[in-house]
């Protein structure tokens, strides 16, 4: 059966919290700071407003959006979210070296697809 990209991307958020639920249960148990606790009302209200700024926009799918950049599928987006779970900065090669490795990877095929350069 195919998915919608917005049937993906809920399938891959279940998948990737499984996933770093498993990687961080390996630093053993911890209590979250009060911060990080985000009420239903609150997210609620955050993702209407976010979505009542995003109105003007075409939806990628469409004929209206059609000569608009493709969209991520949502597996490509679950995949970013999993990767900002684990590490949300990216910021240092010496805190986060397999994050920096993946980095590295990409910027080489980036270009070998910009440049042309064999790999």
């Amino acid at each position: 059966m195919t998915q919608t990209a917005a049937q993906s991307f809920g399938s891959c958020l279940k998948e990737a919290e499984r996933c770093v639920s498993t990687w961080e249960a390996r630093w053993g148990p911890y209590e979250p700071h009060p911060s990080l606790r985000i009420d239903h009302e609150s997210l609620s209200a955050a993702y209407e407003t976010c979505i009542n700024r995003l109105t003007g926009n075409f939806f990628s799918y469409s004929p209206c959006g059609a000569d608009a950049q493709a969209p991520a599928s949502g597996c490509d987006s679950g995949i970013y979210v999993t990767a900002m779970r684990i590490n949300p900065n990216n910021h240092t090669l010496a805190g986060w070296p397999p994050t920096a490795a993946m980095e590295k990877e990409e910027v080489a095929d980036l270009a070998m697809t910009i440049f042309f350069i064999a790999g």
